[in-house]
């Protein structure tokens, strides 16, 4: 069993890396191809701890996380425990991964611009993403504290080579952009208002649960999320919208059907889109395989050898009876 540490997966996990192993994950989900369950969630007496399984036909992983944030991956055929990962990197990364896959498909073609609300991780890597899929000319910043919005600019403009500019308030920050970035870090009041959007804007949504109005739904024209099944008791935005019945679900797609062409992406640019994300096991898992492969391939992180042996008669499941 291979063991990555927390800094071992922030080097590895490129987001070019999650870009493309959540997409392929996402499409074989659309084919069926994938077994996850939603996130699982127990509380404690002073906490909680969740719990994220899913499997392909070659792996399975577990997400766990309560007081810290680990990931198992196994062997399918066999049930061989493979690797334990810190999996604090695999969650942001794959996190601005799924609203990088959602602008290949939902946004513009060709050069765009950017705003980003917040500053923190979810901010940095749904940007990191975007330039992924998307060559950025130009992105503007707003975080309540203006430091931080600055210290952003800063950093991400050198890293990206892109001109950030801090600006003061979320609708200067978005007027005018082509892609809206969602990573802020206060809950309760939107930072997306519908009054400020434009024909061909594609709204990122991949921060907190509620950080848009209700026009800014509405006045999207597509609407994407990652899965009905776990959406609906995890984020308020959209399920506020479908709840006060300005919106059905029949409207609204999730990407891995997107992805296969059983939901339409953009199709022209005046159209305004959206992706809003609450993370799925499924983009865990592939992010995961995706760190696995290349850790073998390079021989990183820690052999810990077979630590965990084996419990006979229990493998390979048994054939069910109909």
């Amino acid at each position: 069993m291979l063991y990555l540490s927390r800094e071992e997966v922030f080097e590895l996990l490129t987001h070019q890396m999650s870009v493309d192993a959540v997409e392929d994950g996402l499409k074989q989900e659309g084919r069926g191809e994938i077994w996850f369950v939603p996130r699982i969630q127990h509380d404690l007496e002073r906490g909680w701890i969740r719990f994220m399984p899913a499997a392909s036909k070659d792996y399975v992983g577990l997400r766990v996380y309560g007081g810290s944030i680990m990931y198992f991956l196994w062997d399918a055929h066999d049930g061989k425990p493979l690797a334990m990962m810190d999996a604090l990197g695999i969650r942001d990364v794959r996190t601005g991964a799924v609203g990088g896959i959602g602008a290949k498909y939902m946004a513009k073609q060709g050069p765009v611009t950017a705003s980003v609300l917040g500053s923190g991780a979810v901010a940095r890597h749904g940007l990191y993403a975007l330039d992924v899929v998307r060559d950025i000319t130009n992105v503007k910043v707003y975080s309540p504290t203006k430091e931080h919005r600055e210290d952003f600019a800063t950093y991400m403009g050198d890293k990206l080579g892109v001109n950030i500019d801090a600006v003061e308030s979320p609708e200067e920050a978005v007027r005018g952009t082509d892609v809206i970035i969602t990573g802020a870090g206060r809950h309760g009041e939107p930072v997306v208002r519908g009054e400020w959007l434009e024909p061909g804007m594609y709204i990122m949504g991949i921060g907190n649960k509620d950080e848009l109005d209700d026009e800014a739904v509405t006045r999207s024209d597509k609407i994407v999320i990652d899965s009905k099944a776990q959406f609906t008791y995890e984020c308020k935005d959209v399920t506020d919208q479908v709840n006060k019945g300005l919106l059905s679900w029949d409207d609204v797609g999730e990407v891995h059907e997107m992805l296969v062409g059983r939901f339409p992406g953009r199709e022209n640019d005046n159209e305004i889109t959206m992706l809003k994300t609450t993370g799925t096991a499924v983009q865990d898992l592939f992010s995961a395989i995706a760190l696995y492969k290349k850790a073998t391939d390079i021989g990183a992180g820690k052999e810990m050898g077979d630590i965990f042996p084996r419990a006979h008669g229990w493998w390979p499941a048994p054939q069910r009876v109909s």
